[in-house]
Formats: C-alpha cells, structure tokens, sequence
C-alpha cells in the first residue's frame, strides 16, 4: 500500500480552503518515500500557508515505466478528489526532486490533470531519457565537476526503462512534450555540477521561447547570471552544487552553507507559487 503524507497549514480556520502543491520525491525511480522531502513540504506550509502532500509510487525495477507515472496520476487524481481536505481547488501545483521531477512534468500532462494543475516544480530533474549519459557527460557545462550521480545513471535507467520503449515518449522525456501539452507556468531548477543541470536549462529555454543561452528578466535575489524569468517559465541554476544537494548534509560550516541556500531557494519557489502562479486564480 502505498503511504502519502500531509502537511496542513498551521491553526487552519474553518471553511479556510488552501492551495494545494503535490509533492514526488525522488530516488532514481527504484529508492525513497515521500518522508525525504519532509524539510521542503513542512516549509512550504508553514512559511506560505499551502496544503502540501507528498506522494508515493511503486519502484523499479519490479515495477518499470509507466507505472509509476500511473500511481502518481492516480494518487493526485485521488488527493484531489478528497473532499475532507481544505483544498483550493483552482489552485494546483505539482512537482519534485530528481525522479520526482521527471514525475511531476510527466502527470501534468495526464487526461483529466492537464489543464487542472496551473504549474510544475522541477528541482534537478531527469527530463531527457532519450539522451545517452555519455552524452550528458560530455556535454555538460563543468564535465570535469560532474558529480558521482552520473554513474549510477546506466543502473537506474536499466530499471525504470523497459527495453523497447520509445524513450522520446513524452511521459518518459517530458523535454519531448509539446508545450500545450504542459502547465502554463513552470519552475526548473539546476545544480551547476549535475549532467541533468543542461537538460532542465533546455527545457526552460524551449517552454519560454527563448534561443540557446538566451537570458529573459532577472529574478530578484538571483544574480542575473544564475536564473531568469520569462513570462510564466522560470530558471535558476544553483552554483557549485551537485545532485541532490537539497538532501545530502555536508559537514560544519559547508552545512550551514548549504541549509542557507536551500532555504532561499524554497522561499523564492513560495513567493512565485503565492505571487505569479496563484495569484490571479479564482477562489473556491
């Protein structure tokens, strides 16, 4: 059976209706629960007063795509449903870390979701299954920094991937979805030293409209360089950091580094739910 969790807003009122952000954690697919993004869900509902449920799926390699995209489907489809929950109903995001971002860009998209869910939170996710890690190696911006995650990339794509499966399958590759087919508004988020850090720049630049390394408005509290936003589509690209650096600790004074960051960086993906995504969206 699987296990959701959620976090409700602290002191909630009575008939108080919440905007509701579903979260996927990550873990390649195969590891994980929805526990692992308790920081970020707690955050998120306490700082900005969202209803937050973290979702599970079945993992490979006994279970393989497209069935976890399918649990998440069904897992949304229910939470959504659920009217014990404070939910404003008008006002949905989905999205995830790693894997989870693959998830969330992947549900999205699903018949009786698109166009429900307003926008997606993508956190240094696998987009692009249809590119060969080799050369996701060498094409990444800092090769020589790419971090160890790139080596257990061939395992985890052997054990979500079935053989024969057209990798370009958007529900699989969400970078191969056309963009009607996605939320308008979209947050993408890289670590500079992740081979999956490209792929999710491309993927802003192709939502937004934008040529190759073109830069649109500067986010504010983000240098100019690091991030940009054009119209609905944000991007940032968090410097000197590797995959999943929102969940692995680091010692001493690179950890209050660390925690720093990632704070900033949860309270800027808040204020754009709160102040672009949700705010023009009619109450329940």
């Amino acid at each position: 059976m699987l296990k959701n969790r959620v976090f409700l807003p602290p002191s909630p009122q009575p008939n108080e209706y919440f905007p509701l952000f579903l979260d996927v954690h990550g873990g390649g697919f195969a590891v994980g629960g929805p526990e692992d993004d308790d920081e970020f869900c707690s955050f998120l509902a306490t700082q900005f007063r969202i209803l937050v449920v973290a979702l599970d799926y079945r993992k490979s390699p006994r279970n393989r795509f497209p069935c976890q995209v399918e649990d998440v489907a069904s897992v949304v489809r229910a939470v959504i449903a659920d009217s014990t929950l404070p939910i404003d109903t008008k006002k949905i995001v989905i999205g995830g870390f790693s894997a989870g971002g693959n998830l969330g860009f992947a549900v999205s998209q699903m018949e009786g979701l698109h166009g429900r869910i307003n926008g997606v939170v993508g956190f240094y996710p696998a987009l692009d299954l249809s590119e060969h890690i080799a050369d996701k190696v060498l094409l990444s911006s800092q090769p020589k920094k790419t971090d160890s995650f790139a080596r257990s990339l061939h395992f985890l794509n052997w054990g979500y991937v079935p053989g024969g499966v057209d990798r370009k399958n958007p529900l699989l590759s969400p970078i191969w979805a056309p963009r009607n087919a996605l939320p308008k508004y979209a947050y993408l988020i890289g670590a500079e030293n992740d081979i999956l850090c490209r792929e999710a720049n491309i993927m802003a630049e192709n939502l937004a409209g934008l040529e190759r390394n073109k830069i649109g408005s500067k986010i504010p509290g983000v240098r100019r360089a690091d991030g940009w936003q054009e119209g609905t589509i944000r991007w940032e690209c968090i410097r000197d950091r590797s995959h999943a650096f929102t969940h692995v600790s680091q010692n001493g004074r690179k950890e209050r580094v660390r925690q720093m960051v990632c704070k900033q960086l949860y309270i800027r993906v808040g204020e754009w739910l709160v102040e672009q995504v949700w705010a023009t969206a009619a109450e329940p």
